[in-house]
Parts: structure tokens; sequence; C-alpha cells
């Protein structure tokens, strides 16, 4: 037993699981205690007169035993401390992940380490007011640069890069296919400038289920183009509830798992089939699977209220995603691009260089990274299906542009 911070009794079992007092059941009879890492379902209960501890529901697969939370935070203090005193990422990689003990590996990001060792290295650069970038490039690049009009870094400071081959791209094809960075925001400023640029409107956008840049295009364009979302992230968003509802088991059961997958089937059939397929299915699986009808409309529920709406009170609401978005079905028979995956691995690029370097060796990396892709593109590895895109990479550069949270300004790469 010991205190926490707050002054809290804090109990352990034999595996070394902590956890915290959460209620007590009866008083002078028994009190529950909780496992103290968030939305871990570890439980147990304490029996005041004789002190017993017993558990009484098991730890999520993540929860770790203090001892081994203590391991993998002396890899990572260990992984930083190794790329401060210059020892190479792959050498840190090896020794200090794949060098751990066996027992720890499923715990171990080996990415996520990588990129934080990475962060350790700061590149020095300008850090002034406004950031020192010119048009003075290889090729026309900055398009529009309001930063002098603001007297210290700003979020409404924008800088706008496009490359002539990417404005003509866009303004050939009539599907565009659009992402943003992580730290993206493509509001309505982005397209408000995309459009300056003497840009129509697209027949059809293609981006992941973001609201927000979808919001930002039809405040600029309007209700002028079809949205479709990316078919993948739409997978990824029923992938993510069937673990949430913990029905690996039923995905990977050769006689069962046509009740789950089944959803991701029902991109590709005909959109005015949806709906009642949908019912065929969930009707299905209560019948064939009722051990676990619980979590089964868990997860039918929100398919209903996220991508075919429900029936309440007599009343039929309206899903967050309507079918015609997310369906691919007439995507497919016109042999178009499924999604946005052309843009995730461009800005994927984009996000190494973006948060600890001056605001020139920025602008000059992004047209580096923006030429390499136009040669890709020219040699035929974008079908001729593939739309262009447009690069909505906001990213903040600021008086302090080795912190990401600091207050900069946006930069709008197209």
């Amino acid at each position: 037993m010991s205190l926490s911070q707050k002054g809290g009794v804090l109990l352990y079992d034999e595996d070394g699981h902590e956890y915290r007092k959460d209620k007590t059941i009866r008083k002078g009879v028994a009190t529950a205690y909780r496992c103290t890492k968030t939305n871990c379902r570890g439980r147990m209960h304490k029996d005041e007169a004789t002190g017993v501890l017993s558990v009484t529901n098991e730890h999520a697969m993540t929860c770790l035993p203090l001892k081994e939370k203590e391991e993998i935070r002396g890899i990572h203090c260990g992984a930083k401390n190794d790329r401060i005193a210059g020892v190479p990422t792959k050498e840190i990689i090896k020794r200090r992940v794949l060098g751990a003990r066996p027992h720890l590996l499923p715990y171990l990001n080996a990415k996520g380490i990588q990129q934080m060792a990475r962060r350790q290295v700061k590149i020095d650069g300008d850090r002034d007011w406004p950031a020192p970038v010119t048009g003075t490039f290889r090729v026309l690049f900055l398009r529009y640069d309001n930063c002098s009009n603001y007297p210290a870094p700003h979020a409404n400071a924008i800088k706008f890069f496009a490359t002539d081959w990417g404005i003509d791209m866009l303004l050939q094809h009539p599907i565009w296919s659009i992402d943003g960075t992580f730290y993206a925001a493509p509001f309505g400023d982005v397209f408000g400038l995309v459009k300056q640029l003497g840009l129509p409107p697209p027949t059809k956008i293609k981006t992941d289920m973001e609201l927000a840049i979808v919001n930002g295009f039809m405040a600029v364009y309007g209700n002028t183009s079809t949205i479709h979302f990316c078919c993948f992230h739409f997978f990824k968003a029923i992938f993510r509830k069937i673990k949430e509802k913990k029905l690996q088991d039923i995905y990977c059961d050769s006689n069962m798992f046509v009740y789950v997958k089944g959803l991701l089937a029902l991109t590709f059939i005909r959109p005015v089939d949806v709906l009642r397929y949908f019912r065929v299915l969930r009707d299905e699986a209560f019948k064939q699977i009722p051990s676990l009808i619980n979590e089964l409309q868990g997860l039918y529920s929100y398919f209903e209220k996220s991508f075919v709406g429900f029936v309440q009170n007599s009343r039929f609401i309206r899903p967050t995603h309507s079918i015609e978005t997310w369906n691919s079905y007439d995507t497919i028979c016109r042999g178009e691009q499924l999604g946005n995956s052309s843009q995730e691995s461009y800005n994927s690029l984009l996000k190494a260089l973006t948060s600890r370097c001056s605001a020139r060796y920025v602008a000059q990396k992004l047209l580096d990274i923006q030429e390499d892709f136009e040669k890709t593109s020219s040699c035929g590895y974008i079908s001729a299906h593939d739309s262009t895109s447009i690069f909505a990479s906001i990213v903040e550069s600021s008086s302090r542009p080795s912190c990401k949270k600091s207050c900069g300004s946006k930069w709008i790469v197209g």
C-alpha cells in the first residue's frame, strides 16, 4: 500500500497492478478499487474485516504492472539520451527495442520511439518575425503571404505555396483528392486561396471522413461537388468499433465473420440496397450469436447512427455520413481510385520537417518534396484515373519554430 500525489490510498495486487479507491460497497465491510490506468476495467475488492484482496475484473491487455511500466519508461529515456549523445536512430532501435526483454516487445512501438528519438535533435534556423521566406525559389512557389500584417506570431498569419504544375493538374482533372497533415486545419481560408488562383470547383472531391475538410470546401465553393469518403478510412472506423466492442474473435471466426465483415462489404453494393441488406445482416447476427447480443447491438447501433440512419418515434434520423458519401459502388464502376491514399503518402513526408527548423528550411524542403512528387507522377506511377490533389498542409511556424504548440503562422502547400 502507498499514497498517491493527492493523498489517496493505492493498493497493488500480486502482479504489481496499481489500484485506487473507487467506492465503498458496504461501509465497514468491503471497498471497491479500480485500476489507475485510464479506461482499464481492472477491479478489486478489499474485505475490511480480514484485509483480503480479491480481483473481480481482469485488466486490459495493454495495462502493464508497475515493474514493466518502469522498464518501458527506462527504454524511452534511454532512447532520448542516446540520440542526444549522437547515437544513430537505427542503432537506438536495435539496442533499445529489439534488445528489450521478450515479454516487453508487444508493448514497444518501434516507430514511435524512432520518431521520439529524432525529435531530440533540433535544426537551428531563423527565429525572426515575420518568417523570412520570399518568392525567390527555383520556380514560382510562394503565392500568398500576409505575415507582415501581424506584429507578432499570430494564428491568422498565412503563407500559401503552390507550383505551376500543381495548379495545372487541378485545372485538368475533374476529381480532387484532398488530405491534411497531422497539424492541418483545412478550413475556408485554404479553399478561399485556392479559389483566388482561378480554380473552378471539381465535379467530385475524395477525402477522409473528417467533416472539417468538407465544411471548409462547401463554405467556399458551395454544394457544387460530389463528396466521396475514402474507402479505407471507412474500414478503419469499423475496425476500431469492432475492437472496442471486443468482437475480434467473431471477426476471425470462419463461420461467424460475415456478421461483422459484412458491414465492410456494404460499401461495394448499390446505395439503394444498403439499408435493406444492413437490416438483414443485423437481424441474422442477433439470431445466430445471442450470447454476444449486447456487443453486437453496440456495433450495429454505431453503424446506424454514423452510416445508414435509424427510425426513432416514427421518424427517420439521418446518419452523420449519408450512404452516398461512403458507398464505393459507382466509384468502382467508373474505375476511380477508392480513396486519398496518394495524398496520405505525400503528407507523411511533410510530418518529419514541420516542427523544429527555420521557415526558410521548411519552405525549401516542401518544394523539394513537391518536385519529387511531380517527377513520380509524370513517370506513370499515378494511374490515369487518379486525381491531383490539394495539399492542405497547415503547419505552425513562429518565433519559436522548435515548439509545435506555439502560436504561429499557417503554411498552406498546394
